[in-house]
């Protein structure tokens, strides 16, 4: 029998794709592959946003134009006309959208917005906070996140979230020495041992915490002959950093998997010193390739890193300067990495594609209230007068500059009038002067006595 056979077709709006493809892009990526291996292709429809969804062999999708979270009332009825006409049981959205009556399934990565107080009236965070109560079932990637959503919205019972773990890409496993060394040279790291850094290091209201690191560092004996590798992040080291680093070598890269692989496998270890996670993909990732891992014990990093990792205080500048020189300690060293490449093997993309998979079918069996249909519609219409007023302000502000240009394109033609006055009257004063008499009836005596001059030759030539 097969494995679709009574599972829910399901509408995926992979919307998250025209946002961009950090990790949540890999989760997707990593779950479309694995249901398509299960043979649940068949009952899968992806909603390809602006020609932005990677192809995964033997899934259907179907191209529709980008989302605009500013007229989302209008986009959850766009939603629900592909639901009826596709025939969806279950809709699951990668990120934040959400149709009218269909059933739908809520991901949630991590709850950064709610915690770090982003301006939660902003269109995509109010469109998370509608997507959650519409949502007939939730996963959630972590415990810790599915407690921060229970936290968050007291609607959703902690025991009713599936908590599903991203795992670790074939990509990810202890890298050979000649990939370690070959990544050495293509970054000039022969003869030089180096720290590890991955993704953001700064983050809304500097969560991502790398300014932690750099204190540690700082604090390092001869930090000069250490070097920092930044795989990800912003292009440029961030200024409050630079002192930190002092005299030592910083190299930014934006590396593949296989570069990364090269990089976790050389590292004295990741620096992952981030004040909240929903899970924390680069510390598996890490494990996974040998490489020690330094981090915090907090958020979801605790439940994921389990023993396998040093753990310092947020904020505990001394305490990061001592993990930095204990993962120099070959037997410390050795005892992290066996331990990482024990706890990454706990997590799997085909155990997260089946705990999905099930929480899909338990949400399609539930709908959602019929509230949703008249909402979105008092929605739909405040937003297209939000739209109207915002077009008849810039029309104003456009009318506005045009009149601006015609008051200043007048004022230059004026400019230009007085000016020509001002030279025909200073020609006329000059034409009245007996000198300018003089010289007119002297030009005009000239003329005649050239013309006398070519009558005379021309009789002498005859």
């Amino acid at each position: 029998m097969s494995a679709a056979n009574g599972f829910p077709r399901v509408l995926i709006d992979g919307v998250y794709f025209q946002v961009g493809r950090t990790g949540i892009g890999r989760v997707w990526t990593a779950l479309l592959r694995e249901w398509a291996a299960a043979g649940l292709a068949e009952r899968l429809l992806v909603l390809d946003r602006g020609g932005t969804a990677p192809r995964q062999d033997g899934v259907a999708y179907l191209p529709v134009a980008p989302c605009d979270y500013r007229y989302t009332g209008d986009e959850a009825a766009r939603l629900q006309e592909l639901c009826d006409r596709e025939r969806a049981d279950l809709f699951v959205s990668t990120y934040y959208t959400a149709p009218l009556t269909t059933p739908s399934l809520f991901v949630a990565y991590d709850m950064i917005p709610e915690v770090y107080g982003h301006d939660l009236d902003a269109p995509v965070w109010r469109e998370k906070q509608y997507a959650v109560q519409h949502a007939s079932g939730h996963v959630a990637i972590s415990r810790s996140t599915a407690r921060d959503l229970a936290r968050f919205f007291p609607g959703v019972a902690e025991a009713d979230v599936t908590v599903a773990y991203p795992g670790v890409d074939a990509a990810f496993r202890p890298a050979a020495a000649e990939e370690v060394e070959g990544f050495r040279a293509r970054h000039d790291l022969a003869g030089r041992p180096y720290f590890l850094l991955v993704g953001n290091r700064s983050g809304f209201n500097g969560y991502k915490n790398a300014l932690l690191f750099f204190r540690g560092f700082a604090r390092l004996l001869e930090r000069e002959r250490f070097a920092v590798v930044c795989a990800g992040g912003v292009a440029e080291l961030e200024a409050e950093f630079r002192p930190l680093a002092g005299d030592a070598a910083v190299r930014l890269l934006e590396p593949g998997d296989d570069e990364l692989r090269a990089a976790y496998g050389g590292a004295l270890a990741l620096a992952y010193p981030s004040r909240y996670e929903g899970f924390g993909l680069p510390v598996v990732e890490a494990m996974a390739c040998g490489c020690p891992v330094i981090t915090c014990r907090n958020s979801s990093l605790g439940e994921v890193a389990g023993d396998a990792a040093l753990f310092v205080p947020e904020d505990d500048a001394a305490a990061m300067a001592a993990a930095l020189g204990r993962v120099l300690e070959p037997g410390r060293r050795r005892e992290l990495i066996a331990a990482g490449l024990r706890q990454a093997t706990q997590f799997s993309w085909r155990d997260m594609a089946a705990a999905v998979a099930e929480a899909m079918r338990r949400a399609a069996a539930r709908r959602p209230a019929q509230i949703w249909t008249e909402f979105r519609r008092i929605q739909a219409a405040a937003q297209e007068r939000d739209k109207i007023e915002q077009h008849l302000r810039a029309t104003k502000a456009d009318a506005e500059k045009l009149f601006l240009q015609f008051l200043h394109t007048r004022m230059v033609l004026q400019e230009v009038r007085d000016h020509v006055a001002r030279v025909e009257d200073y020609v006329a004063r000059i034409e009245s002067t007996r000198t300018w008499r003089w010289r007119t009836a002297l030009l005009e005596s000239k003329q005649k006595v050239l013309r006398l001059a070519e009558r005379l030759l021309s009789r002498r030539a005859g």
